[in-house]
């Protein structure tokens, strides 16, 4: 029972070393822990009796110059990635916020590309995906997380528009993409603390004195990988806080509605096309930015995201084929029961 214990403590450790503190606190908890190395390589070895056997397994597997060489190359994706997705975010204001979030999703995914090719080489996981329970195993734990996107989406569509999502299907595909990669967000979430595992390892057990060139090499690829995951998590969940539902705001305003039209709407409006009706429109009013015409992507509260909701939605009449009239009537020599306000021309 308390071997039991001792592991749940061992993990929450790195849990919340991974997920509450930025990558910067492990040092210092290295710092902090490290003239108690001894009795926390003792714990460890304790749990776990082959720990001592897990480092030098890697040094003696990765000696392989075509594996050294896809790591370099992953790590430098990863890096560069970081950089780049680090430069974005930094971005104060922007008038185009569609373009924004799009280009922070593709550079998150140069990140993503590097952390997981980094763990595919390292843990050798071509072995892993290569059984059926694993293959079952991940498609349903993708169909899962698609179906949740879309109810998600959904959830937020209704709770915003006063109409069936299926009539947003640009915004509303864009919006499911966002959810699916932000619950993506969990396995890097989980895989940061794997690599913080082999990092603790590194600097609580390891010899580095032994086979040094190589060590401090997985060593380096273990604090890229952290930090790339770590990286990727916090990015990806943006998706979820106040970023994403503005982006599908936004998206709607851009993709669904649009200001080429022949409606009566008043200024400022912009109408949504229902399918298959020809002459009968959905009008919507979008505020402007309250910022000049541009957007802070890094101060978006809950209350500037209420500004930018669309309001005053109603059913307007488009492409019109007749003239106003008083009163409702036969349409002349045609077939049906007119709208009161429509005559067919003459």
């Amino acid at each position: 029972m308390m071997k039991i214990i001792k592991i749940i403590l061992f993990i929450l450790l790195c849990i919340l070393t991974s997920i509450t503190i930025p990558p910067a606190g492990i040092i210092f908890s290295y710092m902090a822990l490290r003239e108690n190395k001894e009795s926390i390589r003792r714990f460890i070895v304790k749990i776990s009796p082959d720990t001592e056997k897990i480092i030098p397994a890697l040094i003696e597997r990765y000696n392989d110059p075509k594996t050294i060489i896809s790591l370099v190359i992953f790590s430098i994706a990863t890096i560069g990635g970081l950089i780049l997705l680090v430069s974005h975010l930094h971005i104060q204001e922007t008038d185009d916020y569609v373009n924004y979030i799009l280009e922070q999703v593709a550079l998150t995914g140069i990140l993503v590309v590097g952390v997981s090719g980094i763990a595919w080489v390292l843990f050798s996981l071509n072995s892993v995906f290569a059984s059926l329970l694993a293959k079952v195993g991940v498609s349903l734990v993708v169909s899962a997380c698609v179906i949740f996107s879309r109810l998600s989406a959904v959830d937020f569509f209704a709770a915003n528009f006063p109409f069936p999502p299926s009539y947003l299907p640009f915004s509303f595909g864009l919006a499911t993409l966002i959810f699916a990669f932000s619950f993506s967000a969990f396995a890097y979430a989980v895989l940061a603390i794997i690599f913080e595992v082999i990092f603790l390892l590194f600097l609580f057990i390891f010899d580095f004195k032994t086979n040094k060139k190589t060590t401090y090499f997985l060593f380096a690829i273990s604090i890229a990988g952290f930090i790339g995951s770590y990286s990727a998590a916090q990015a990806m969940i943006q998706g979820i806080s106040n970023k994403g539902p503005l982006f599908m705001i936004k998206a709607a305003e851009r993709y669904d509605f649009t200001t080429n039209h022949m409606c009566q709407v008043q200024d400022g409006e912009t109408v949504l096309f229902i399918e298959n009706v020809a002459d009968r429109a959905i009008a919507a009013t979008f505020p402007p930015p309250p910022q000049g015409g541009k957007i802070s992507p890094r101060n978006i509260s809950d209350a500037i995201l209420k500004t930018y909701l669309p309001k005053n939605f109603r059913t307007v009449h488009c492409n019109p084929l007749s003239e106003p009239r008083k009163e409702a009537g036969w349409c002349g020599n045609s077939y049906g029961f007119c709208d009161a306000d429509r005559i067919p021309h003459k």
